[in-house]
């Protein structure tokens, strides 16, 4: 494992470190989290030793400014000049995806990144196409929190994660996913038989998104915490807390062990349907053997 998080590394340490990642043959693991001064041109040398890693199974590259180069080397005055930091960042993303293709990576994060709908497209390929006979990755986890995906880029994530039949976890809190996206991740709890783990907390997810989720849950076998925590799920009518308050009463997501909904604007009826659901989902346990549920509807206070 190489843990490099927290070093303050900088672009020139981002050259030196693709000589060392690229002559790593077995290397395993990879964190470069949390270094705000490495650059797309920091992290590009980096993405492109990674092809030489064909062992490697988690790479992190969370909160790194490898999509948000607001300076440029010299006397480092701050610029935005768009074409050519858009052309480094698109090919940082283009060859982070091929070399992808070339390891084992099953637990990757790119969170915190200014990530768009249009950079995911660039980085999807890594774990949706075949290219070069290379075959796409076997994901287990995949954190994209905090960033700005929003429902183009939820809608995108959804399509390319629809063969994904590995996922378990998948981390999108803080995307600005609004109804839309999460009516298009909603086919996830579907179509991944594996997922444990969905985590849309503190987005944009009011009602209607939230019974799209609800509906998802109907066939979810796997699913053990759905995270709706932080979104205005109370806003906007009743009908996802209605809904949600149904497939936890009947059954649905057997092995649900977890429903986060604090800081969702509930009102006193949602409380109630929701206590409700949860009496029947225990008498329901008892006779089917389903798992224990929590539901989470207060803001759990931090020590």
């Amino acid at each position: 494992m190489l843990p490099l998080g927290r070093r303050n590394l900088t672009v020139e340490d981002g050259y030196a470190l693709g000589f060392v990642v690229g002559n790593a043959t077995q290397l395993r693991a990879l964190s470069l989290a949390h270094n705000p001064s490495l650059t797309a041109d920091g992290v590009l040398p980096i993405a492109a030793a990674i092809a030489q890693c064909p062992h490697l199974s988690e790479l992190d590259l969370s909160d790194t400014a490898m999509l948000r180069g607001e300076t440029m080397t010299g006397d480092g005055s701050p610029h935005r000049l768009h074409p050519q930091l858009d052309r480094l960042e698109v090919r940082c993303l283009s060859v982070l995806s091929d070399s992808l293709r070339k390891t084992k990576v099953t637990s990757l994060a790119v969170g915190g990144v200014g990530m768009g709908a249009r950079e995911l497209h660039l980085l999807a390929p890594a774990w949706s196409a075949v290219a070069y006979g290379d075959a796409p990755l076997r994901l287990s986890h995949l954190r994209l929190g905090h960033n700005k995906l929003g429902d183009d880029g939820a809608a995108e994530l959804a399509r390319s994660l629809a063969r994904v039949g590995s996922l378990t976890v998948l981390d999108l809190q803080a995307n600005r996913i609004g109804c839309a996206g999460a009516a298009a991740l909603a086919a996830l709890l579907e179509t991944s038989p594996r997922l444990h783990v969905l985590s849309l907390r503190a987005n944009r997810v009011s009602s209607t998104g939230a019974a799209a989720l609800a509906q998802g849950c109907l066939l979810a076998e796997r699913i053990s915490w759905l995270d709706l925590g932080l979104n205005p799920v109370g806003v906007g009518g009743d009908a996802g807390l209605r809904r949600l308050s149904t497939c936890l009463a009947t059954g649905a997501a057997p092995r649900l062990e977890r429903l986060s909904l604090d800081g969702s604007g509930l009102a006193a009826r949602h409380r109630q349907w929701l206590r409700e659901a949860h009496a029947a989902r225990d008498a329901l346990s008892e006779r089917f053997g389903l798992v224990p549920l929590e539901v989470v509807m207060v803001v759990l206070q931090q020590r």
